[in-house]
């Protein structure tokens, strides 16, 4: 584990939009000043760099898992990815939820007691996409005074892996319930549109 920090920028970071290559010299010194080093044995120049060249280069968002305490990186690593994967759950969860009530109204026909239990068998069916949608970015530390470590990992949100597997279980909730075509295809596009607005980490 390393974490050279020069104050030099290299010059490479020129291939970055400027908007980007503004935040990546940011979160160096960022970084530095509050005593953060990188989990890994590259430089946090070129961990950084890389990770911004590919937010820029592909457009990904990033969710945080944090650990306020822990023992060792092996274990930091391991409850990063947890909290990072029920922060990701709640996230969808909350975008379905909200879908589902801007899209379906209760009425006689279909009862709230009805909506509600559409809605968490879809979110129960999508828990466990939500492993496979999340890939490492990377991880930083610090001592947290007491003999533990702070610790986090970014990892990169494929939100269309999640998306794709929405359309399957929508589809599927419409031969079980009154769930239409087009309310499908509302919930689909307003899940897919709040996730492309929720920006829930660097």
């Amino acid at each position: 584990m390393a974490f050279c920090l020069g104050m030099q920028i290299p010059a490479f970071s020129q291939s970055l939009s400027k908007a980007l290559d503004k935040e990546y010299k940011n979160k160096l010194k960022e970084y530095k000043k509050d005593g953060w080093k990188v989990d890994s044995d590259r430089s946090a120049e070129v961990v950084l760099l890389k990770h911004f060249s590919k937010l820029d280069n592909e457009g990904l968002k990033t969710i945080p898992g944090v650990v306020r305490r822990c023992k060792s990186t092996n274990v930091c690593r391991q409850v990063a990815l947890q909290n990072a994967q029920t922060e990701y759950a709640k996230l969808i969860s909350s975008k379905i939820k909200g879908a589902f009530g801007t899209v379906i109204r209760a009425d006689a026909n279909r009862p709230q007691e009805e909506i509600d239990k559409t809605v968490g068998g879809v979110t129960n069916d999508l828990e466990a996409d939500v492993s496979g949608a999340l890939e490492p970015a990377y991880s930083i530390y610090r001592d947290a005074g007491d003999g533990t470590l702070e610790y986090k990992t970014y990892f990169y949100r494929h939100d269309e892996k999640i998306l794709n597997g929405l359309q399957g279980v929508l589809e599927q909730s419409m031969k079980e319930t009154k769930l239409t075509i087009e309310e499908a295809r509302s919930i689909s596009k307003f899940v897919n549109d709040e996730l492309n607005n929720a920006n829930t980490g660097e």
